[in-house]
């Protein structure tokens, strides 16, 4: 029974992609070019092609379950292309999938609420209201999965703010500040954070992938929501420095960050997109996913940060 992924050199294509072989199934990766082809682990089928523009009969050929992990997300890109990549590409990805299909999980994202959520806690009943274009080309992307859903079996995966083994790099500014004791609280630092871990992101995929929902359904995958003062005392805790006493207002650290990225975008700390993740507050009810998918975080956000410093001590010596 293979299971397609798009995607598949990508974080969380990876570790989904080892996670398969693990348990024995066939697995085949469709990512663009052979170089992405060499990142594939040993045992996955490789497919090279990119679904905005290459024949892809032959990548989704004898599919009974499909992946669908292909996104752009860096909002530098623009909204034409966040659109084509997005909405366009789960478009063609779906008129390829065999009729025969069991199931296709289509990973989305809580970008979709926006920043400043209709209700708290959030569920998938919340209005959809992105702030930007990234959000907005997911919303796109769902309504391409609820046109096919009466035709095939789709499932919508809604993730939080994905950490862990693997994601490492995205952190790693923040870490350091912390570590040098130049970090500050954005905002008042109540704010909570909803943070996924990567073992919960591929336990969700996984329980997508055995349930049989109705087709179209959107499910929240997200993980134990903190405020960012406990975050950063966590990982401070961890690093043994003292947590952030200073705070900084949200539109001047989004400020600092915007001229940080214009000034030299490969050596940026902090970005636009990830000041304001930092300081929205966010938090989801993820029962319908407990209740219909059988699914619950396990990683508890102590725990997870715990393991982030262990790596981030590790690469860096510190």
């Amino acid at each position: 029974m293979t299971t397609v992924v798009t995607g598949a050199a990508g974080r969380i294509g990876r570790a989904l992609v080892r996670r398969l072989l693990q348990e024995g199934q066939p697995v085949r990766g469709i990512v663009r070019s052979e170089e992405d082809a060499a990142l594939l682990p040993k045992g996955c089928e490789r497919a090279v092609a990119d679904i905005l523009r290459d024949d892809l009969e032959k990548a989704f050929y004898g599919a009974k379950r499909v992946v669908h992990l292909a996104a752009a997300i860096d909002s530098s890109l623009g909204e034409e292309k966040l659109f084509a990549v997005n909405a366009g590409g789960i478009r063609r990805v779906l008129e390829a999938c065999p009729k025969s299909v069991e199931r296709i999980v289509v990973a989305s994202s809580i970008s979709v609420y926006g920043h400043k959520l209709a209700a708290l806690p959030a569920n998938e009943e919340t209005p959809l209201k992105p702030d930007n274009a990234y959000g907005k080309s997911k919303v796109a992307a769902e309504e391409v999965c609820k046109e096919f859903a009466p035709k095939l079996p789709i499932t919508i995966l809604r993730f939080g703010v994905v950490y862990g083994p693997g994601f490492e790099a995205g952190y790693t500014a923040m870490l350091q500040k912390l570590a040098a004791g130049k970090m500050l609280v954005i905002g008042n630092g109540k704010n909570h954070i909803p943070f996924v871990h990567i073992d919960d992101v591929l336990d969700g995929i996984d329980a997508a992938l055995d349930e049989n929902v109705a087709s179209g359904r959107a499910f929240l995958i997200c993980g134990e929501a903190k405020a960012q003062n406990e975050i950063y005392a966590i990982a401070c805790k961890e690093l043994g420095v003292a947590a952030p006493k200073g705070s900084v207002p949200p539109f001047l650290a989004k400020l600092a960050a915007q001229f940080s990225v214009f000034k030299d975008r490969q050596k940026a700390g902090l970005t636009p997109d990830m000041i304001v993740t930092v300081c929205s507050d966010r938090a989801f009810d993820c029962s319908r996913a407990e209740s219909e998918l059988g699914w619950g975080a396990k990683v508890k956000l102590e725990g997870g940060i715990k393991q982030m410093v262990g790596e981030y001590r590790r690469s860096y010596h510190v």
